[in-house]
């Protein structure tokens, strides 16, 4: 199993579409980079279950698996939420940073205080884009808007 298979538990997708519901992800140039940010988010106090980083190729496995976990009916699903440009679009955008070699960073934030000290620690560390997965839709952080 995928590290981010299990940092998710399950909790990762709507009608079959990537959506991790009440988490940050932000993307940076490389690993290194996001590995920076994970530990600078631990100093704020964060639990390490909380945050993840992740490598290209570790994002690459987990949305294979996030595939054939969620099959025709999420293929269906994805297709049709690209075709009206939401959630999928993005996870599009992050497949390609992954060709790019990305880093990523997910960070569960079970409450809108949470959410605002993750973002301003990330915030200063200049992600090339990041975006929280409100319960309603998704919050663009900065890039890709």
């Amino acid at each position: 199993m995928n590290r981010l298979t299990d940092f998710f538990k399950g909790h990762d997708s709507s009608a079959g579409v990537f959506y991790p519901s009440h988490h940050i992800v932000a993307v940076f140039p490389d690993r290194s980079s996001a590995r920076d940010a994970e530990r600078a988010l631990q100093k704020t106090g964060l639990r390490p279950d909380q945050a993840i980083a992740v490598g290209a190729g570790e994002v690459k496995e987990f949305a294979a698996e996030h595939t054939a976990r969620n099959g025709l009916f999420g293929l269906l699903m994805s297709k049709i939420s690209d075709a009206i440009g939401t959630e999928q679009t993005y996870h599009e955008h992050d497949l390609d940073s992954v060709a790019e070699g990305a880093g990523f960073v997910a960070v569960r934030c079970p409450s809108e205080e949470v959410k605002q000290r993750v973002w301003d620690v990330l915030r200063g560390l200049h992600p090339l884009n990041a975006r929280y997965y409100a319960p309603g839709g998704i919050e663009h952080l900065t890039g890709e808007v």
